[in-house]
């Protein structure tokens, strides 16, 4: 025998060198020993599915990688080695990789550990890795050998799982239902909800640990094998009785069923009291056998019928309700068939059927039937099936039927009175809109398109219009607003055309063909119509007009006159109100006297036109008149007949204005005038004709004329830039002033005196 030392070379990477013994008579055994070594080695680290990275613990170079690890960091083996660990390691740097490798160099680490890292594959996708370290030796220098798998699929299913788990968990704390945690094994329960608490009346820490047997009326024999149904999947639903914390008993329903939670098999359990329930349950069996007893004194129809064979035995009263004697009712299932509404027989089959099926605890349906007389009478048919075959099939029911025809009918008219209600609560609420509209408006035309508006919702599917009178004495009606379809009133129409106006009252046509039709009406209207006079205070402010495109029963007209009557009512009271608005807007800014505007209103108003002129770049004539030797026409003929020449004067101002022009009484006989758009000659021109037209003027007082009356002029011109209407009508009223001591009787404008 003779000893022999080889050293292993990086062509067979075997764990280390040593002596092998040999026997020179068995030299070619131990040779093919070490190649089928090698040839293991050679296995191991060229796996195609373990990733395999040799290191050098000193410097953290990598010696040789093999396939498997070339195709993970995407990196060819050539390139691989030329890299170091922690290239491809995401968290540890190169001096904490170092230290752990000299750790397991030296034995102070556990050789074979295993840990979790994280490594950068040539992409930059980071993975998550199992390394598993072996200090092996190779070439008489000591190397890590490092096994690597990828966890990441692994991680990320443990990631999804402890997300599952925390939503269980959150779910479970937070539900509403009581929920119990009970290990399968041992009976205890391992974990409830607050719900439970509460119901049970213990601490969570009291219900944690505590046996299910605890809380349970059975027997620890039966608890037991319930649980190990439930955790076999064999039985889902359970009834007992559990004891609350006060020692009250309680009837439950639980659902139970398998669960595994953080790799631990135990068993879900929700609980539902039913306590109530089954109370309600047992007091309704027990009232339908006392219904049982009753059944035969009672004065409803009575029926019993054998299923399979069709035949049903009527009572006497039954027959009664139909007009029937009982012998000429057919005992057969087949009479209601014949006997019920043709649009009740799917009906009353399909809750038959849902009661045969166990869907109902009852057969109840309501139906008509047909009486011996031809009448459809309503009746309510209750039934019950009092016995099934082995197989759950029905085989006979018995049940009653109530005649509830009247019950129907007063059912109807409350539909019809809540319909009512409703419509008439619809038309309060527009009928307030309408008035809070009529309140908010300013000016008629305003108050017409809401009246319009409002109608147009109030009277849906009917036609109608407003007309009111014109300013002018004696002017006909005019409509200003009208809803429907239906073109119904001419646009303009004398007053002595509607009956209405003429009589000074609601005039209703309810009948076509016989009533007394308005003449403002092309052709007689073929439905019935209202025509409602607005008056107030003995003053007639116009017309409300309502006409139908169908016929209407009385109770229909009633409650359109009283519709119309309240919207006449808002309508004629918000008109007026607006035109008393109207009155005393024209009272604070007219003088009473002339009807020309008042010095209020000159003093609003002309700094507002001098800055529409300034803005518009056209000039403004600004002229102040005062009537010649006024005193002395007063003390002569007296104030009375002053008046009746102010009062001429205002007329003929009024009347020779042009529209946007605005005359004003300054003051006694002073007035002014504000000519926008004039410039100083076109002022002239104008004031002069005017002063001419004052001369002519013939005035009638007290069966005579008055003397003629001049009038002197002063006008001035506003400047491009001028916005101080003060100084204008200073202006003005100087250039009045000149014209005074001028002689009369004429214009001045600034220096130039004209007439």
């Amino acid at each position: 025998m003779q000893a022999q030392s080889q050293g292993l070379t990086p062509a067979d990477p075997l764990p280390s060198s040593g002596w092998v013994p040999q026997d020179a008579t068995e030299l070619p055994q131990a040779r093919q020993a070490l190649e089928d070594a090698a040839g293991l080695w050679r296995a191991m680290i060229e796996s195609r599915y373990v990733i395999k990275v040799l290191i050098d613990p000193d410097d953290g170079h990598i010696v040789d990688a093999n396939q498997a690890a070339a195709e993970f960091y995407g990196y060819p083996r050539e390139v691989l080695k030329q890299r170091h660990a922690w290239d491809q390691n995401a968290d540890m740097p190169r001096e904490a990789l170092l230290a752990l490798f000299a750790d397991f160099k030296t034995g102070r680490a556990n050789r074979g550990t295993e840990f979790l890292a994280r490594h950068r594959r040539a992409n930059g996708e980071i993975c998550e890795v199992a390394v598993h370290l072996d200090l092996i030796h190779r070439d008489h220098r000591s190397l890590l050998l490092a096994t690597v798998l990828d966890i990441t699929e692994r991680k990320a299913a443990e990631t999804a799982l402890q997300r599952s788990e925390m939503r269980f968990r959150t779910l479970f704390a937070a539900a509403k239902v009581v929920m119990l945690l009970i290990d399968s094994t041992t009976g205890a329960i391992v974990d409830a909800n607050a719900a439970a608490a509460a119901y049970y009346g213990f601490t969570l820490g009291q219900l944690r640990g505590m046996a299910i047997g605890a809380l349970n009326t059975l027997s620890a024999t039966e608890i037991t094998a319930q649980i190990h149904q439930a955790a076999a999947g064999q039985r889902w639903l359970f009834h007992f009785r559990h004891r609350l914390a006060d020692g009250t008993l309680r009837d439950v329903e639980v659902h139970s069923g398998p669960l595994e939670l953080d790799g631990r098999p135990l068993l879900y359990s929700i609980v539902h009291d039913i306590t109530d329930k089954k109370a309600a349950e047992d007091a309704l069996r027990a009232s339908e056998e006392r219904l049982q007893l009753v059944l035969e004194g009672s004065s409803d129809g009575f029926w019993d019928w054998n299923v399979r064979t069709g035949e049903i035995l009527f009572s006497r009263r039954w027959a009664e309700m139909l007009g029937y004697d009982q012998t000429e009712v057919q005992p057969h299932i087949r009479i209601w068939k014949q006997l019920m509404h043709p649009d009740d027989q799917q009906r009353s089959r399909a809750a038959l059927h849902a009661h045969f099926a166990g869907d109902t605890a009852r057969y109840q349906v309501e139906h008509r039937i047909r009486t011996k007389q031809g009448e459809w009478r309503w009746f309510l048919h209750r039934g019950k099936v009092m016995a099934r075959d082995a197989r759950g099939r029905p085989v006979r029911m018995a049940g009653t039927h109530t005649d509830i025809t009247e019950r129907r009918r007063i059912e109807t008219a409350l539909r019809v009175s809540l319909v009512a209600a409703e419509r008439h609560d619809a038309q309060m609420v527009a009928l307030n809109r309408m008035n809070e509209r009529l309140l908010s408006c300013e000016t008629r035309a305003a108050a017409y398109a809401a009246i319009a508006r409002s109608a147009g919702e109030l009277f849906a599917g009917f036609s109608g219009a407003l007309a009111v009178f014109g300013e002018d004495a004696g002017a006909d009606l005019q409509v200003v607003a009208d809803w429907g379809d239906l073109s119904i009133l001419p646009t303009t129409f004398p007053r002595g055309h509607c009956w209405a106006l003429r009589r000074g009252e609601v005039h209703e046509v309810m009948d076509p063909t016989r009533g007394s039709h308005c003449g403002h009406f092309a052709d007689p209207l073929p439905f019935p119509s209202l025509c409602i006079p607005l008056t107030v205070r003995g003053e007639t402010l116009g017309l409300l007009h309502v006409g139908a495109r169908q016929t209407l029963t009385e109770g229909q007209f009633a409650d359109l006159r009283t519709l119309a009557i309240a919207v006449s009512e808002a309508a004629r009271l918000a008109l007026s109100n607006i035109r008393l608005q109207e009155t005393l807007r024209e009272q604070a800014i007219r003088d009473p006297l002339t009807g020309l505007f008042n010095r209020r209103y000159l003093d609003e108003t002309l700094p507002r036109e001098l800055q529409v002129s300034r803005r518009r770049g056209e000039p403004l004539a600004v002229a102040m008149l005062d009537l010649d030797h006024f005193k002395r026409f007063n003390d002569a003929y007296g104030h009375e007949a002053g008046d009746a020449v102010l009062r001429a004067v205002g007329a003929l101002l009024n009347a020779s204005l042009r529209a946007g022009d605005l005359a004003c009484r300054y003051g006694g006989e002073e007035l002014t005038l504000i000519l926008p758009g004039t410039s100083l000659d076109a002022a002239r021109e104008r004031l002069d004709g005017l002063r001419r037209a004052i001369m002519q003027t013939r005035i009638l007082y007290r069966g005579g004329d008055l003397p003629a009356i001049t009038a002197s002029v002063g006008v001035a011109v506003a400047g491009g830039e001028e916005t101080d209407a003060t100084a204008l009508l200073a202006r003005a009223d100087a250039a009045l002033y000149r014209a005074k001591e001028a002689g009369r009787n004429r214009i001045v404008a600034d220096e130039v005196p004209v007439g």
